[in-house]
């Protein structure tokens, strides 16, 4: 609903426990004949949920999406501020030069504008207008710069921590114009760009002394050393491959002539392609119980190092579950790396 009072009332009714149970029917209901209805789903989530697929800029529908996200913000960072608990606000990002928007004669213009420049090395009047493009796509899958300036705003009003999450990806694209080599579709990040999120939250933390006067070493290590030890694997990378390239071939990043389904076009070329391919296809094919099948696929051909990767990558998913500890530990025993099997054997004792 777009009635603040409605939602007023929602958000009190929410803690109570009848209220909570009418909720979880009504969604149980509804989660039962989506799946007894499967076959009849057309396009993808992102397509499914868009009630309104052409918001103008300046209309009368986004400025009421302005105004709610102003209401919905001030509120959070003055309950906040009256309790005392320190608030670190990020700006948003976007996908500026990758994305080439949709429906909207004026946007288009602009970022064809925007291409040319980019083309004739004018950086600054690229940016400028591949800005102001996204600003004028009316499918609104992408905050304005409006967003930013009321985040901008809210957070000194507030005395909240701001993040400047818009210059750290600005400053690690080329030429400033953020793309495709930090963001998937429209606004989420790929790997790079989680770990920059991540830089760009911790710093100001840092900055903020609130962890403390100076910073652990020894348990919080530089992003390179996340970044070489994180646990994903080839697995996880096709997974999501997959499902940003079915994603990209319905509405908005192709027209209605253009949709086709991706997974009856596409053939995997690998065995861990067509496992990863396998979590688009079917509604119990997770990428947990993929990463098991490959693990237990490379202990079985003596492949122990790939085999420790996957049961590492299972850890991470699931940290509570102690037979990834034991397995990743009997990978580390084959390779002769006591020590770290030492590691893995003491946590799951524990």
């Amino acid at each position: 609903s777009r009635n603040k009072s409605i939602l007023k009332l929602h958000f009190k009714l929410i803690h109570l426990r009848i209220y909570q149970l009418m909720r979880n029917s009504i969604y149980g209901a509804v989660n039962a004949f989506s799946k007894t209805n499967a076959g009849n789903e057309k396009g993808t989530l992102m397509k499914r949920m868009v009630a309104d697929a052409k918001i103008a800029y300046k209309s009368e529908k986004y400025n009421i999406g302005i105004h709610q996200f102003t209401d919905n913000m001030s509120q959070i960072l003055n309950t906040a501020q009256k309790r005392n608990i320190p608030i670190f606000i990020g700006e948003l990002i976007s996908n500026v030069k990758d994305l080439k928007t949709n429906s909207f004669p004026g946007a288009d213009d602009i970022y064809a504008q925007a291409k040319q420049c980019e083309a004739s090395q004018d950086y600054v009047k690229a940016k400028q207008l591949y800005y102001y493009a996204k600003d004028l796509d009316c499918v609104r899958f992408r905050a304005s710069q409006e967003i930013n300036d009321t985040i901008d705003k809210l957070a000194t009003r507030y005395k909240a921590h701001l993040v400047p999450v818009k210059s750290y990806f600005e400053q690690n694209s080329p030429y400033g114009l953020i793309g495709n080599n930090l963001v998937t579709e429209h606004l989420h990040p790929n790997i790079q760009g989680y770990f920059l999120l991540a830089d760009a939250f911790y710093i100001q933390m840092v900055k903020s002394k609130l962890i403390g006067e100076k910073t652990d070493t020894f348990h919080c290590k530089t992003a390179a050393y996340y970044k070489r030890n994180w646990g994903y694997t080839e697995l996880d990378s096709l997974a999501g491959l997959h499902k940003i390239n079915r994603l990209k071939s319905e509405w908005p990043f192709v027209t209605a002539e253009q949709e086709y389904d991706y997974r009856k076009n596409y053939h995997p070329i690998s065995v861990v392609d067509s496992m990863a391919f396998a979590t688009i296809l079917h509604r119990d094919a997770t990428v947990e119980g993929m990463h098991r099948k490959l693990g237990e696929k490379y202990l079985a051909s003596k492949n122990y190092y790939n085999a420790y990767r996957e049961y590492h990558s299972l850890i991470c998913i699931n940290p509570y579950w102690p037979d990834y500890y034991l397995q990743a530990a009997n990978c580390m025993l084959y390779l002769n790396d006591l020590c770290s099997a030492s590691v893995l054997l003491e946590m799951h004792r524990i």
